[in-house]
């Protein structure tokens, strides 16, 4: 059988890192001004306690939607936040459910991977905002792994 690799990320998930690096560079300024300012950290201000909370969640959300997903050597790899890897066979792969969401206005298409009966990954975003997206629906495809559609 013929193998490839396909990468499938976000268009835009330099954005997103950007941004989560952005973040993350102000939350360190807080925190040296904080000690800084007062000399050590339990004297924070509730503002500053209010702003860093936020940033740090901002923070967690932007760089949690940069996924990465390789199909490889019969296996397929998914990778959350640069360094947590969750490795399947391919032969492992019960069936993939072609999503189709709405969301208020907003409708957009996903990929559910059910792997040894439990659902191990939705594309929740738009597919238009993933590369590759079609390319590894026709990989699935051409590996008789079967296809769902659920409305």
């Amino acid at each position: 059988m013929n193998e490839k690799s396909i990468v499938m990320r976000q268009k835009l998930w330099w954005l997103n890192f950007g941004i989560g690096v952005f973040i993350f560079v102000v939350l360190i300024y807080f925190l040296v001004e904080a000690q800084l300012k007062y000399g050590n950290f339990s004297v924070l201000d509730i503002g500053t306690i209010i702003v860093f909370a936020f940033l740090l969640l901002f923070f967690f959300v932007i760089v949690s939607y940069t996924v990465k997903i390789t199909v490889k050597d019969r296996t397929i790899v998914i990778e959350t936040l640069f360094v947590l890897h969750r490795s399947f066979s391919i032969e492992d792969i019960d069936c993939v459910r072609i999503v189709k969401k709405e969301s208020g206005h907003t409708k957009y298409k996903g990929i559910e991977i059910i792997v040894n009966g439990k659902k191990v990954r939705m594309l929740r975003k738009p597919s238009e905002l993933w590369n590759n997206f079609d390319e590894l629906i026709m990989y699935f495809k051409e590996n008789n792994i079967l296809l769902e559609r659920e409305q």
